[in-house]
């Protein structure tokens, strides 16, 4: 597995914004285009050293693609569902040896979780491809752990309940920019931040207040989240944290044992500047994949926390 780049095979799917069609299947350079009831499904065979950097090309290339179609008046874009796919074109398994790691998309998956996802290894030893919208998917009708979350509901303490309510607005936002920083606002109440701030703030330029505005709409539309939360939420995210969030960050993905690289915090938070305040946000196919792992991975570490609290005896 290591660094060496192998074949991938990636299923992207988009749609039309304007009712316009293809004339399907369509072979395109670099990508094979089916139809997919009324969307469509772009295949692309890329090189990679792991399934989220495949991606990560996959959809750099099929941006390039509708991009070339938009220059003549055909607008179509990508969605993000279950049918996004990425697998490895010709996996060797790993017969011998430690059990590996699972690759993934999306998200990263703990060592509890790759126990309760695969107990007897069969699927890592293969080099299955974990892809959390489609694993999830199908996989919604098994609902113990939600169970098990739900019965420790009494004892959950108040970061856990807000980070809940965060991921929850996150997931059915329909504005990336607001999940985003929706999933950076529950990372931040996991890490237990700092209650001291910068005595001034930012100044409220209007593209920062109409960003806000939207986040605003979004938390008030969530049952969990009284005026209260709200305000102290957006507050949060308006205002600068004197003590920087990486180190604490860092460490609450170590205790979960996450991997991430501090590397990609800074970047992560200079991404979360880039949507709250004025300033230069890269919209690449890439940025928003490491944006969309970021999300994942703190989901991820929400589930550890709440794996960790005990179900409440109810014949007590």
């Amino acid at each position: 597995m290591g660094e060496e780049s192998e074949a991938y095979r990636v299923t992207l799917p988009f749609t039309s914004r304007k009712s316009h069609k293809l004339n399907v299947p369509l072979e395109l350079p670099g990508a094979a285009i089916s139809e997919s009831g009324s969307d469509y499904l772009a295949t692309l065979v890329v090189k990679a050293n792991r399934a989220e950097n495949a991606l990560a090309v996959a959809r750099s290339i099929l941006a390039d693609i509708l991009g070339v179609l938009a220059v003549r008046g055909v607008a179509f874009i990508e969605i993000h569902d279950a049918r996004r796919l990425v697998g490895l074109v010709d996996p060797v398994p790993i017969t011998e040896g430690p059990i590996p790691p699972f690759d993934s998309v999306g998200g990263g998956i703990t060592e509890m979780g790759a126990e309760f996802f695969d107990a007897t290894g069969e699927k890592r030893r293969a080099r299955r491809v974990v892809n959390f919208n489609a694993d999830l998917t199908l996989t919604r009708g098994n609902l113990d752990k939600e169970r098990q979350w739900l019965d420790a509901r009494p004892t959950w303490p108040n970061e856990v309940r807000r980070a809940v309510a965060l991921i929850h607005a996150a997931e059915v936002s329909s504005d990336p920019g607001v999940a985003f920083v929706l999933a950076y606002s529950a990372m931040e109440v996991l890490a237990a931040p700092s209650d001291v701030l910068l005595p001034t703030k930012i100044p409220d330029e209007s593209e920062r207040r109409e960003f806000l505005d939207r986040i605003r709409a979004t938390l008030k539309e969530h049952p969990g989240l009284g005026d209260k939360d709200v305000d102290r939420l957006i507050n949060s995210v308006s205002a600068t944290h004197v003590e920087g969030p990486i180190p604490r960050f860092s460490a609450a993905f170590e205790s979960a044992g996450i991997e991430i690289a501090s590397t990609e915090l800074e970047w992560v938070r200079v991404q979360r500047g880039n949507f709250v305040h004025p300033g230069r946000f890269d919209g690449s196919p890439v940025a928003s994949s490491r944006r969309d792992t970021f999300r994942r991975k703190v989901a991820t570490l929400l589930e550890a926390r709440l794996d960790r609290l005990q179900p409440v005896d109810a014949s007590k």
